[in-house]
Formats: structure tokens, sequence, C-alpha cells
């Protein structure tokens, strides 16, 4: 069963892509090096939402969640 520290990892982690996104706008297109770290940083945090979402879905088959 899904407790309360899944759901609170999950959005900690939708929050962290949406504050990537935001200082992704607001960078400068002149600053190279700080757009390819922020693009390391939202695809690595895509990564772990994947990974989330297939241990919520295994957990759903598996029957432990209400």
């Amino acid at each position: 069963m899904l407790g309360d520290n899944e759901f609170v990892a999950a959005d900690a982690l939708l929050l962290k892509l949406k504050r990537l996104m935001a200082k992704a706008g607001e960078t400068e297109k002149a600053d190279r090096r700080l757009l390819l770290a922020l693009i390391d940083d939202v695809e690595k945090t895509r990564r772990d939402l994947l990974r989330e979402r297939d241990r919520i879905e295994d957990e759903m088959k598996r029957g432990e969640c209400p």
C-alpha cells in the first residue's frame, strides 16, 4: 500500500521539475554551460519520475494499493 512518503517523494520530484523548467526559462541563451547542466538535471528528474511511476504501477498490480 502506498504511504504518505511515496506521495511526498513523487510530489517533490514534480516540484523539482517545475523549478528546473522555470530556471531554464530565465537562463540567458548565451550561457551554454548552465543550459546544458539544466538539461541534465531535467533529464535525471524525468527518469526518476518514470522510475517512481513504474514502482507505483507494480505495487498496484500486486494489489498493494487500495
